[in-house]
């Protein structure tokens, strides 16, 4: 019988991307403890985060000697059976230390050729090309005249090769603007760039979980409605398709989300990048009962998943809020007949205090919080 795993060790230098990672395994009474770089990080005011130690953000994204070894030393301590990064450093960093953890099993994870290869996003075009799957045109150019008009018409998007969040990401509309655009680039050496077909539609995102190429666990969601925080999940015949390929192709172990556009000219799903890690938006899957964290595990222990049947509905914004306070007095809760939703809406808030701090310094000014390391 295979050992239970009862104990995690989760990196997170961003603690939005920790909280859902940290809430997904405490969900199934798996121990969470946390290596950050802050103090008053709101992944810590979680109930089922239950401790951990400080880093600076240089060694948790290098793995230097003193690091590793301060990190093995806790694995023994505490009985640590798992390591799972949450963001793109701490990933990467866990994966290029794999052979030095001692004691307990790294999250499944790709090795790290193929993790560069897809997080570069000039890389995963190029991958993505060698085997003829759609995407948008894309050229990488140092400089304005270097971009091919033939092929490439404006409007474009300007991208740069490692980022996320829609960070450094602008739209160029002629000429113009991208000698303009060139100019700024350039003084603050961030060329070459990445010029990339701009495509009118609307995006859809594929999650997964696979082994050695072979998805295990997927779901696809669209964010319909971004005021209100409404993610819908379906089921897309050619996402599901295009992305399986592509993953075989890859030969990939792990979590991952894959950003997709809907062409409105030929209605076609086209590649625009992947997140070769969690994502930001994991609680809404988690919510609908594809709990990816805990099957991660479970695909570690060799162990069954329990569902593989994508989600289907629709799923609200359910952490908890000051207006989520109110409605809960007054009476007014989840209108949803999706027994899981509920279930998870019920687990929340029973761990209301994370969401409660994090607006409570949103709504009386930008609080940096206390201790943070560089």
């Amino acid at each position: 019988m295979n050992k239970e795993v009862k104990r995690a060790l989760i990196f997170a230098l961003h603690s939005e991307l920790a909280l859902p990672v940290i809430r997904a395994l405490g969900w199934v009474g798996i121990g969470c403890y946390t290596v950050t770089r802050e103090h008053f990080g709101i992944h810590r005011f979680s109930r089922y985060s239950q401790g951990g130690f400080f880093a600076k953000k240089v060694s948790m994204q290098t793995g230097d000697e003193q690091f590793v070894e301060k990190v093995n030393t806790f694995i023994r301590k505490n009985e640590i059976d798992v390591l799972l990064g949450t963001d793109t450093d701490t990933t990467r960093m866990l994966i290029q230390c794999s052979s030095q953890w001692k004691g307990a099993k790294l999250f499944p994870s790709p090795d790290l050729d193929t993790f560069d290869k897809l997080h570069d996003k000039w890389n995963f075009a190029k991958f993505v090309d060698q085997f003829n799957l759609p995407q948008p045109k894309n050229q990488l150019i140092m400089h304005a005249e270097d971009l091919n008009q033939a092929e490439l018409q404006f409007p474009i998007l300007l991208k740069p090769r490692i980022g996320a969040g829609g960070i450094g990401i602008h739209r160029i509309d002629d000429l113009s603007s991208l000698n303009s655009k060139m100019k700024e680039l350039e003084a603050k050496d961030q060329l070459p760039i990445i010029a990339q077909e701009f495509i009118d539609g609307h995006d859809i995102d594929y999650n997964f979980l696979s082994e050695n190429g072979k998805v295990m666990a997927w779901s696809i969601q669209q964010r319909v409605d971004s005021k209100k925080g409404l993610i819908r999940f379906l089921v897309n015949d050619e996402v599901e398709a295009i992305c399986r390929e592509l993953i075989q192709h890859s030969q990939y172990t792990g979590v991952g989300h894959i950003d997709l556009r809907i062409d409105n000219k030929d209605r076609r799903a086209k590649f625009i990048e992947i997140n070769p890690r969690f994502w930001g938006s994991i609680d809404y899957s988690t919510a609908m009962g594809m709990n990816f964290p805990y099957f991660g595990i479970r695909l570690l222990m060799k162990q069954s998943i329990p569902s593989t049947k994508p989600p289907i509905g629709d799923c609200p914004y359910l952490p908890i809020s000051v207006m989520g306070v109110i409605r809960k007095i007054i009476g007014s809760g989840l209108d949803s007949s999706n027994v899981e939703l509920k279930k998870w809406a019920r687990f929340l808030w029973l761990d209301p205090v994370p969401e409660l701090i994090d607006e409570f310094r949103r709504r009386f000014g930008k609080i940096r919080p206390f201790g943070t390391r560089n």
